[in-house]
């Protein structure tokens, strides 16, 4: 016991301690998805390995099996996993060191609020897609271009269902509307409601691939959700989405801006 003491040192709990966030961090990422899935039955198998191992036991075909993925480990995680790990390193490179960096003011976010509330009202649907720290510019790309000034009108008349533009999302980037008519990835999610509709699941889809902010109007029933970092809240009232933006959109929208008092 003293040898294993006197051997511990200042660099192996700090190796042990970045290695548990790391761990820590992991779990939480893929709790709930289909990654969850995938390591459960890999640890089914190697435990099961372990086990016949101890017990001498001759299990041929799950050693070969454990084996084999022993040899390939890297090209196997990679292969299984690569629409996660594109998805992590996504979550890891929008880490705030510096705070949001985002521009939207509180006449912006009250555009916005008062859009939603109208479309919702009308029965409209929509998807409002805001960028943060995530560049976007490959979901502009394949929109239509816009570049106005953000006002309820403009997105009204956007998603209005004679105008040409109405399918897909529209995408906010610097305090401003840089696109319409955008289309965004659907989530992997497999505990996802069936009934959740298609725009539901475009906005949960970018919402897990980035940090993007996004607001979904319901077409069916006039409900308004809001999305982030994979998260939906569902049929929210207006003084919720005012204050939910705020908080997303912190930096900008309370510098140099009186807020609005927000009560629900």
């Amino acid at each position: 016991m003293v040898d294993i003491f006197s051997s511990f040192s200042m660099s192996s709990a700090i190796d042990i301690f970045f290695m548990s966030v790391i761990l820590y961090q992991l779990l939480l990422f893929v709790r709930g998805t289909r990654t969850q899935q995938i390591l459960i039955g890999i640890l089914i198998l190697i435990s099961i390995s372990l086990t016949a191992s101890y017990f001498e036991l001759e299990l041929h075909t799950i050693n070969w099996v454990i084996n084999k993925f022993y040899s390939s480990f890297i090209i196997v995680i990679v292969i299984l996993f690569q629409h996660d790990i594109r998805r992590m390193l996504s979550r890891v490179g929008k880490t705030q060191l510096f705070g949001n960096v985002t521009d939207m003011t509180h006449d912006m976010i009250e555009e916005i609020v008062d859009a939603a509330q109208i479309l919702s009202q009308k029965k409209v649907g929509a998807i409002i897609a805001i960028e943060r720290e995530n560049n976007l510019r490959k979901y502009v790309e394949i929109g239509r271009p816009i570049d106005a000034a953000i006002t309820a009108d403009l997105i009204r008349t956007i998603f209005n269902i004679s105008a040409p533009l109405h399918d897909g999302a529209i995408i906010i980037q610097s305090g401003k509307i840089n696109a319409a008519s955008c289309f965004l990835p659907l989530t992997r999610n497999p505990y996802i409601d069936a009934k959740v509709g298609s725009r539901h699941r475009a906005a949960l889809g970018l919402a897990e691939e980035t940090d993007a902010v996004v607001i979904v109007v319901s077409e069916e029933t006039g409900g308004v959700s809001f999305v982030i970092d994979g998260e939906m809240n569902q049929d929210i009232s207006p003084s919720f989405l005012r204050k939910s933006l705020t908080m997303a959109l912190r930096k900008k929208a309370g510098s140099g801006e009186k807020k609005s008092k927000i009560s629900d």
